[in-house]
């Protein structure tokens, strides 16, 4: 589960500084300057903007282990059922804005802002915990989530394997076999020309891995290790939500993708490893890894007004 809550004064309006002045020829040392003391400045609008986001997963989980010695060494066979549900909204942070209460926030000055730059504009630090408090005693309560943010999630994952540990001479070779079964479904909002609509999807994938390792005892100090094996990433709960977060002050919207599958890979390994010394080890390894479905963040740009009158 995470939960952020983040009331943030926005004060914006033209007009209020004279004579300013601005030197960027040293990227190392910028300088801007003007007349007024920034805490004093009368600015025409005053926002107040619950940066709000959270979701709570419930999860559930059944596991069955069993093991059995055989002729060639010891056969083991598992299963597990995983069920999570998760729900909540502004993944990551939804930006609900409302007019700011009357908090005059210059009065939380700390003193001024440690910067390595300089500091010309006479920035400083705010008394965060003030402001809400002061925020709390006129009435502000935090956002709810908007609904085009909300979001719902459930994910059913059956998983079972078996492994076969073949004792030899020289050492032993390990094969497995892990079978997964996903089943996800994400309950947000979409777009539709200029209005929201319920969407609901689902998605279903199944994944065979198999492994192999070989574990070689040349002498009781040297040993080498093979290996073959597979795996699977599935895309995060964020990267796969039916929703979008609108941030009207950094003018972007982040949402994901519903349609997202399944990274997965596969690699070889081999080491050699001598046990020179009681407690030392020294190893040599090379690797090879490969993945597939790689997933990404990428970006575009799209007319802003078609998600919020204030984009």
């Amino acid at each position: 589960m995470f939960d952020t809550y983040l009331p943030i004064p926005y004060l914006i309006g033209g007009g209020q500084i004279s004579n300013v002045f601005y030197d960027v020829s040293d990227p190392e040392e910028p300088i801007v300057t003007f007349d007024e003391n920034l805490k004093d400045l009368g600015y025409g609008t005053k926002l107040l903007i619950d940066a709000v986001g959270g979701l709570e997963t419930e999860t559930d989980q059944v596991k069955i282990d069993l093991s059995r010695a055989n002729r060639w060494g010891v056969v083991k066979f598992g299963v597990k059922f995983d069920t999570r549900d998760a729900s909540g909204g502004g993944a990551p942070l939804d930006l609900v804005i409302g007019g700011l209460p009357g908090v005059d926030v210059g009065l939380f000055d700390e003193g001024p802002w440690e910067t390595d730059f300089n500091n010309t504009v006479g920035g400083y630090y705010a008394d965060n915990k003030g402001i809400l408090k002061a925020l709390t005693a006129l009435g502000s309560t935090r956002a709810d989530f908007p609904d085009d943010g909300r979001v719902e999630i459930e994910e059913d994952i059956i998983s079972v394997y078996a492994m076969q540990t073949i004792d030899m001479d020289w050492g032993n070779i390990i094969l497995g076999l892990r079978i997964e079964d996903t089943e996800y479904k994400t309950v947000g909002s979409k777009l539709v020309g200029a209005v929201f609509e319920p969407l609901s999807f689902k998605n279903s994938y199944t994944n065979v891995l198999p492994s192999a390792h070989i574990n070689w005892d040349f002498r009781e100090d040297t040993k080498l290790r093979l290996s073959f094996s597979t795996g699977i990433s599935r895309p995060s709960y964020i990267e796969a939500r039916a929703a979008a977060a609108i941030d009207p002050i950094g003018m972007a919207i982040g949402g994901g993708n519903p349609e997202l599958e399944e990274e997965t890979s596969w690699g070889i390994d081999a080491a050699y490893e001598w046990y020179f010394a009681d407690a030392s080890v020294l190893s040599v390894t090379l690797f090879h890894r490969a993945i597939d479905n790689v997933i990404a963040s990428s970006n575009e740009k799209v007319l802003g007004s078609i998600y919020s009158d204030i984009a």
